[in-house]
């Protein structure tokens, strides 16, 4: 048996190469000899593992695809007893693709499963693939995952440029994916990728209108100007500054009223990385809960004058909300 494993906290890039290595193996595989299970389904534990002993129908292998073996880690009792039993009599023509969440430990795979002699059995003899998000004091990490995902996008990026998108954009993974495919098409165009195409190209306004609004709450409206009229320059459309606003200050009354006890979930609200989290918390450090919600409240009020279709330019909407809430 051929076994894979695709383990770490960083769940996109996981799925991707999930992805990548069962489109290597389709072409081998009957689609008759192709079974996937999703392991976090308590009806499918049970198939997956008896999908081990067997052997392929048509083709010359046959390929399992299992999702969330985290599962398995926390098992217990039976279901462990026939995984242990069903493992030393996989059929040896099985390939088993396997993917799970696991902490950024920074343990190898044998370390990860210890005390679990079952998922000791699968670690033993594997491939495994390990992807971390990175620290948010791992700067060097952060920038190598920039790296890593534009060259699955067909994209060359230098560390210098690589490190712009982290500060444009965050770690997170999924995000960085989609606004770098962006900038392989544009690279494909014949555009060199240049600081001013990643600021065009990666809705890096985001990032000022993010400043602008932590500016506006603090009270420094010299500042929050100053910030609309970079965003004015980048040439952001009303409705897309709007919903950047209203993501940042609805994100801002999250974080000013859960704790650090709250990450996880928090984290999955904002679509980010719980390193991103990190990086919120602290430029949110000290903001008011009260004036959070009196920018909220305005970019609320803004959204149903652009939703209304009444002109607006991305200037008179920065000015009201700088004025209106600072």
């Amino acid at each position: 048996m051929i076994v894979e494993l695709f383990l770490g906290s960083d769940g996109f890039r996981r799925g991707q190469a999930l992805a990548a290595r069962v489109a290597d193996w389709l072409p081998e595989v009957d689609p008759i000899d192709f079974e996937e299970f999703d392991l976090r389904s308590p009806a499918q534990v049970g198939q997956a593992v008896t999908a081990l002993r067997i052997g392929p129908l048509l083709g010359p292998a046959r390929l399992v695809v299992w999702k969330g073996l985290e599962v398995l880690l926390k098992a217990s009792g039976p279901l462990l007893g026939q995984l242990e039993e069903a493992l030393p009599a996989a059929h040896p023509d099985l390939v088993l693709l396997a993917e799970g969440e696991t902490k950024s430990t920074g343990k190898k795979a044998a370390g990860m499963v210890a005390g679990c002699r079952p998922m000791q059995l699968l670690v033993e003899g594997a491939t495994t693939k390990t992807f971390d998000r990175p620290a948010p004091w791992d700067r060097p990490g952060q920038v190598d995952v920039v790296l890593e995902l534009a060259g699955q996008a067909g994209l060359v990026v230098g560390r210098d440029r690589a490190e712009e998108l982290v500060d444009r954009l965050g770690t997170d993974s999924a995000r960085l994916w989609m606004e770098l495919q962006k900038l392989a098409v544009l690279e494909a165009q014949g555009q060199p990728i240049t600081s001013g195409l990643i600021r065009r190209a990666t809705q890096g306004d985001h990032a000022d209108l993010g400043a602008l609004h932590r500016a506006v709450v603090r009270g420094e409206g010299r500042k929050a100007l100053a910030l609309a009229e970079q965003v004015v320059a980048a040439g952001t459309k009303p409705a897309e500054c709007v919903m950047a606003l209203q993501r940042e200050a609805l994100a801002t009354m999250l974080v000013a009223h859960t704790s650090g006890k709250d990450n996880e979930v928090v984290a999955d609200w904002l679509r980010c990385s719980p390193g991103m989290l990190f990086h919120r918390r602290k430029e949110w450090a000290g903001i008011k809960k009260a004036r959070a919600a009196e920018a909220l409240a305005v970019v609320l009020q803004l959204a149903e004058v652009v939703e209304g279709g009444r002109p607006l330019s991305v200037r008179q909407l920065l000015q009201r909300y700088c004025v209106a809430a600072g």
